[in-house]
């Protein structure tokens, strides 16, 4: 009878297991895989905790570059602040520029070496006052009358290539036969006219000297400013003209290394500054075309804005 009472106890407690388990989860009963489900329920926490942190790494990686473009952007836009769709025209301009400026640093210096070494310094006081400021009058009554006849681009061409026809006319032909078209300089002359005298019997090395004065406020002022006022409107002129001014500053860098050069590779021979003058003639016809071309691609530029 007792035995019979204990298995009938032991039958009744089996079969309550499933209850008991289901009013008391912690107590592990009749599932002897409970440890491996707790540890599985670890490794996801453990997993999910590693992917919380990646993703917060990169949320502040992402925030970290966000924030270094944003400095290299306001960087950009304080020294540059030239958009990507105006750079075109930007740099067009500023290679025309650059053009212009390396012309006049260029016959510039050389001017100053004929008239100084054959007339003396004395005589460029008189010849500022006597020859450029004439010939500027000059130009300017021949400026006003053209203006009225060609239209603006025929204008820019009918002004920028007289002054590259006599740079190429004087180092090719004036130049090397100077001694035939100078005359000679009287010996008995008074102290007065003597720096006259001088400047017109070198007459070719007063005209390149006149020429070239000229062409530093024709091909800055006329020639590059006339057009920028035409195709840069307001809002962009803010930003632009400060820019040109710095770039152009490499244009004179550039011109006394060319002429420096040339002086220093021809200055053996029986000729040497006529041969110097030659090779720099073709880098200055050479920068002529360049912002004559220029200048027809920034009109093209203008006609699509």
């Amino acid at each position: 009878m007792n035995s019979y009472i204990r298995v009938s106890l032991a039958v009744l407690l089996v079969a309550l297991a499933p209850v008991h388990s289901l009013f008391h989860p912690g107590v592990n009963t009749i599932t002897p895989d409970a440890p491996k489900l707790r540890s599985l329920g670890a490794q996801q926490g453990i997993l999910r905790s590693v992917a919380g942190s990646q993703n917060l790494k990169s949320q502040d990686s992402l925030r970290l570059k966000g924030g270094v473009t944003s400095i290299l952007k306001s960087l950009k836009d304080a020294l540059f602040p030239v958009e990507t769709w105006e750079m075109p025209k930007f740099f067009s301009m500023s290679a025309m520029m650059f053009m212009i400026i390396y012309i006049y640093t260029t016959v510039r210096d050389t001017k100053d070496t004929l008239v100084v070494s054959t007339c003396g310094a004395e005589s460029i006081t008189f010849l500022k006052v006597y020859g450029v400021l004439p010939a500027a009058t000059m130009f300017m009554l021949y400026y006003s009358r053209i203006s009225n006849i060609f239209s603006k681009k025929a204008l820019f061409y009918v002004t920028a290539l007289p002054f590259m026809a006599f740079y190429a006319v004087f180092a090719y032909f004036i130049y090397p036969n100077r001694e035939i078209l100078h005359p000679p300089i009287p010996q008995d002359l008074d102290e007065r006219w003597k720096y006259a005298v001088s400047l017109l019997s070198n007459w070719s090395y007063s005209l390149f000297y006149v020429v070239s004065e000229l062409w530093g406020s024709v091909g800055v002022s006329v020639l590059f400013w006339q057009l920028a006022n035409d195709i840069i409107p307001v809002w962009q002129a803010n930003r632009f003209y400060p820019l040109f001014g710095q770039l152009a500053n490499i244009a004179p860098i550039c011109a006394g290394q060319t002429v420096a050069y040339f002086a220093h590779l021809s200055d053996k021979g029986d000729d040497a500054f006529g041969v110097a003058l030659q090779q720099t003639t073709v880098l200055i016809l050479a920068a002529g075309a360049c912002f004559m071309l220029l200048y027809h691609y920034i009109c093209v530029l203008g006609e699509r804005d």
